[in-house]
Parts: C-alpha cells; structure tokens; sequence
C-alpha cells in the first residue's frame, strides 16, 4: 500500500508542476477517486471467497467442513403472544447467507428453506420475524 501511495503521489506531483494545473488538478482527483474506489473493492473481497485459502483452512484442520447446502422444512412455529392473528416468518441466518419462509397467519407453516452454509460458519441462527421480517419476536 505505501509502494502505490508513494508512486501515486509521484504521478500527481509531475501533473501538477505543468502549467495546466487547472487540467491537472482534475486528472488528479479522477486518479485518486479511482484509487480510493479500488480500495474499497479490496476491503470487500473476503479471504474466503478463495478456494486455495479454503483449501489451506480445511488442509490444516481450521474448518471443520466445506460448504453445503441444508435443506430444512419448518412445519410448525409455536410461541406466545398478546396478539392472536400475528402474522409471522421464521428467518435463518448462516453467516452472510439468510433464506426466509412466506407470511403465514397461523401456527402451520410447512414450508421447505435451502440454504448455503460456507466453510467456517460457526452458528446457525433461527428467528421468528414479523410479516416484513423487521421485528424480531423469538
């Protein structure tokens, strides 16, 4: 990062010294949009998404798995409330991956849910959520 930061202040410092300044100033600022957009794309790329990192993760035993797909089928949610006609949704949530069942206004939902469970994910985390999925009740 400083071998880039170093060579684009370079580049910036020989467009400035010209006479166009003005034309520098803005070639200048597109470059150091651009960089700061690749940046951000970097930030966002996760190690795992690598299938040689996963590889080495599973290869000296970090995780314990690779991925796979859980097929789950909810045929019935069972809790208490205050309001009788509540319409509800049960929300699984593995890591960055999150599969939802319809609206339902009773207690029987029997739905099937599919989903994507990565290497590495820890915890499978089951809600019951409200009709919009906002709110969460249990």
């Amino acid at each position: 990062a400083g071998f880039m930061i170093s060579g684009l202040s370079g580049i910036l410092t020989g467009i400035l010294t010209g006479s166009e300044s003005c034309c520098g100033i803005l070639v200048a600022t597109f470059i150091a949009c651009c960089a700061l957009v690749g940046l951000q794309r970097c930030f966002a790329c996760r190690l795992r998404d690598c299938c040689c990192i996963k590889w080495c993760l599973r290869s000296v035993g970090s995780d314990s798995f690779d991925d796979f797909d859980l097929f789950i089928i909810v045929h019935e949610v069972l809790f208490t409330s205050t309001q009788p006609d509540l319409t509800t949704r049960v929300k699984l949530t593995a890591g960055e991956e999150v599969a939802m069942t319809d609206p339902s206004n009773h207690s029987g939902v029997h739905q099937p849910l599919l989903i994507r469970i990565e290497q590495g994910t820890s915890t499978l985390k089951i809600e019951v959520m409200d009709r919009r999925g906002k709110a969460r009740f249990a």
